[in-house]
């Protein structure tokens, strides 16, 4: 039985590719009826399921079973047919077949990766795990992007930055990689939550630090951020705060940009020059970081109010991170300084 099994998902594997390549022509499409496919999708499951119950004992599914899945599921993504509740299950499944992570819920959605909080089953410890999309897994630059991010994370160790700590492939190709699971949360849900004056004095000052540590850090290693808000910002259980999501990270050079797009970052907390399409460099970080540090303490963002109702040691190293000219602003590590 055990033979046949392989057997049989070793021709929905060659199945699988032959569509694979022939994806775009319009004849196969049609042939492919969407009942069947639901139908071979759901028989897979089952016999996968089947499978690793009764002859494995947690050794890897077969290679040829895990592909498959991963195509027959996908079609239904290219398509636009699968629910976010369906794409989670996908990838739960992809983490089981993978033999390490246990899926337990999505924590964050980009544009090109998502972030799932998981269970380690051989170390028993929660971890964070930042996954390609399904939707650009058949893409060579996204999951170079995704190996650049990686490796930028890896080579690049501070305190107040959330580590990497392992890089890894899901059995349909797409890189993911390992974080540590910070369980306070991000800034951005903690402001939600504040009251109108924000965050208390003594917490808004040291995350303020955090995030001028992190970026003094970083331009200091000649990278550029390029996506500082709230939301980038996690709390660790100690209380501190970790800057996080290098996908739009770059080096000064400009040779290693990690996901390009016309305009970097959050709209909301980009720096003058960068909303005019100029060049992104440290103080397009230090600005959006005064724009978070007004925040943070409870203060207006906007351009006319900035700072103003802020204690005033705090308005003018905000005053001095938020000048309109780039060249006038302080770096991280003078705001630093004076904080």
């Amino acid at each position: 039985v055990r033979s046949e099994v392989i057997e049989w998902a070793n021709q929905l594997r060659r199945f699988g590719n032959e569509a694979a390549h022939a994806r775009d022509r319009v004849p196969l499409r049609q042939r492919m009826e969407d009942s069947e496919v639901r139908d071979a999708l759901e028989l897979l499951r089952r016999v996968t399921q089947w499978y690793y119950g009764t002859f494995l004992d947690g050794a890897p599914i077969p290679a040829a079973i895990a592909a498959s899945i991963a195509f027959l599921d996908s079609r239904d993504v290219v398509a636009g047919r699968m629910t976010d509740d369906q794409r989670f299950g996908h990838d739960r499944q992809l983490f089981l077949l993978h033999g390490k992570y246990q899926l337990e819920r999505v924590e964050g959605v980009g544009s090109t990766a998502v972030v799932y909080k998981a269970f380690d089953t051989l170390l028993e410890r929660e971890r964070a795990l930042k996954v390609q999309t399904l939707e650009l897994k058949q893409s060579e630059k996204a999951l170079e992007n995704m190996r650049k991010e990686a490796k930028l994370l890896s080579d690049t160790t501070h305190p107040r930055l959330v580590p990497v700590s392992s890089v890894d492939r899901l059995p349909d190709g797409r890189i993911f990689f390992e974080m540590p699971f910070l369980v306070g949360g991000s800034v951005a849900s903690r402001l939600a939550s504040a009251p109108a004056t924000g965050l208390e004095p003594k917490t808004a000052f040291t995350w303020a630090t955090d995030l001028m540590d992190a970026l003094a850090f970083l331009h200091d290693k000649q990278l550029v951020h390029r996506d500082v808000k709230p939301e980038n910002l996690l709390v660790d259980e100690t209380g501190r705060a970790q800057l996080a999501d290098f996908g739009l990270a770059r080096t000064l050079d400009g040779n290693d940009f990690i996901r390009t797009q016309t305009v970097a970052g959050t709209f909301r907390y980009l720096a003058p020059e960068v909303q005019r399409g100029g060049r992104v460099g440290p103080p397009a970080d230090v600005f959006s970081a005064a724009l978070v540090i007004c925040q943070l303490l409870g203060g207006a963002i906007d351009s006319n109010e900035r700072g103003e109702d802020l204690p005033p040691s705090v308005r003018e190293v905000v005053s001095g991170m938020s000048r309109q000219n780039p060249t006038e602003r302080q770096t991280a590590r003078e705001a630093l300084a004076h904080m």
